[in-house]
C-alpha cells in the first residue's frame, strides 16, 4: 500500500462518516449516557460501519486470496457487533460469534492446513485466544474521546512497519491489513476527538480489535519469534490494562464482563482528567515505543528481550500512577 491510496482511505472514511452519521441519528442509534458512561451527553452510536465498509472493500479487491477471505468473518463480526448497539446481546452469544469467525479466520488464511502434531494445535489454540481476547479488549478499552481511533492509527503503523522491517513487503496481507485500518481510523479520528460526534461503537471496536490481531499473526506467522514478541508488546497497552482490571474485578467477585468503569483510563478521567489529556497521553507513549521498537529491529536477541520489557515497563508505570491518581483524588493515600 502507497501513501496515495492510505490518504484516500482516510480521506474516504471521513467524508463518509458525514451522512452515515445523519443515517445513524435518523434510526435513533443512540449512545444515552448511565452511571457507567464515561460521557454525559447523548452522542450517535455505530460509526464504525463506515470503516468496516471500507476495509471490506480493500480486502475484497486484493490479489491475494487468503486476504480475501478476511471479508466474510469480518463482515459477520460487524453485523453481529452493529445488532448489540441496537438491541444489546448476551456476553455468551457475542463469544460464540467471536469464537466462529477466529476460528474461520484461522482456516481461510491458511494456519489450520500449516498447523501439524500437537504443537501445530497448541499454536492455533493461543491464535485463537489472542483474536477473540483482543477483539474484546478493543472493545472494552473504546471508553472515551479517540482513544480506540488512537489506537488504530498507531498500532496500524507500527504493525506494518514491524512487519516490513522483518522482511514483509508493502503487498503483504498483514502490511495492508494493518494500514488500511490505520487508514480508515485517521478518517474517524476527528469525528470522535477532541468531542464526539459519533461514537464507533461496539460494530467499530469490535471490527477493529479483530482486523488488528489478525493482522498480528499474520506478521508473526512469516516474520520470525522477534516479531511475535515485539508485536505482543506493541498492543501492551490495550492488553495490560484489560487484563489487570478484569482480574480485579474476578477477585472481588464482580462479573467481569458486565459494564464498569474501572479501567485505568477510566480511574484517570474520574480523578479529574480530560478525555483529551489520557488519549494524549496513551498515544505519546505509544508513538515513542513504536518508535524504539522499530529502530531496534535489529539488535541482538538479548537486546530485543530487553527492549520488550522496557515497553511493557513503561506502560505497568503509567497504569501505576493512573492508579496512585485515582486513590488520592478518592483520599484514599
Amino acid at each position: 500500500m502507497n501513501l496515495g491510496l492510505y490518504g484516500a482511505l482516510a480521506v474516504v472514511s471521513y467524508a463518509a462518516l458525514f451522512p452515515m452519521t445523519r443515517w445513524l441519528r435518523f434510526l435513533g442509534v443512540i449512545d444515552v449516557p448511565n452511571a457507567r458512561s464515561s460521557h454525559t451527553a447523548a452522542v450517535v452510536r455505530g460509526g464504525g460501519v463506515i470503516m468496516v465498509l471500507v476495509v471490506t472493500l480493500v480486502v475484497a479487491t486484493n490479489a491475494d486470496a487468503g486476504l480475501r477471505g478476511v471479508g466474510t468473518p469480518l463482515i459477520t463480526l460487524a453485523a453481529v457487533s452493529f445488532w448489540d448497539d441496537l438491541r444489546s446481546l448476551a456476553a455468551g452469544w457475542r463469544l460464540v460469534v467471536q469464537v466462529g469467525v477466529a476460528g474461520l479466520t484461522l482456516l481461510t488464511l491458511g494456519f489450520c492446513q500449516q498447523a501439524s502434531g500437537t504443537l501445530g494445535a497448541i499454536s492455533i489454540v493461543i491464535l485463537l485466544v489472542w483474536i477473540v481476547g483482543y477483539t474484546n479488549a478493543f472493545n472494552f478499552m473504546d471508553g472515551i474521546n479517540g482513544l480506540a481511533a488512537g489506537q488504530a492509527v498507531l498500532t496500524g503503523v507500527g504493525t506494518a512497519l514491524l512487519a516490513h522491517n522483518a522482511g514483509m513487503g508493502y503487498d503483504h496481507p498483514a502490511v495492508i491489513l494493518a494500514l488500511t485500518v490505520s487508514a480508515t481510523a485517521v478518517g474517524f479520528f476527528p469525528h470522535n476527538f477532541p468531542r464526539p460526534r459519533v461514537f464507533m461503537g461496539d460494530v467499530g471496536s469490535a471490527s477493529l480489535g479483530f482486523l488488528l490481531a489478525v493482522a498480528a499473526a499474520l506478521a508473526i506467522r512469516d516474520g520470525g519469534w522477534w516479531c511475535a514478541l515485539y508485536l505482543g508488546v506493541l498492543h501492551g497497552n490495550f492488553v495490560l490494562d484489560t487484563t489487570v482490571t478484569l482480574l480485579r474485578r474476578a477477585a472481588r467477585g464482580e462479573r467481569w464482563y458486565s459494564a464498569h468503569r474501572e479501567h485505568f483510563y477510566q480511574r484517570l478521567t474520574r480523578a479529574g482528567w480530560s478525555h483529551a489529556k489520557v488519549t494524549t497521553c496513551e498515544m505519546g507513549i505509544q508513538a515513542v515505543n513504536i518508535l524504539v521498537l522499530s529502530l531496534t529491529v535489529r539488535s541482538t536477541s538479548v537486546a530485543k528481550v530487553a527492549v520488550a520489557l522496557g515497553v511493557l515497563s513503561t506502560w505497568t508505570v503509567f497504569f501505576a500512577l493512573a492508579d496512585r491518581h485515582f486513590e488520592r483524588s478518592r483520599g484514599l493515600v
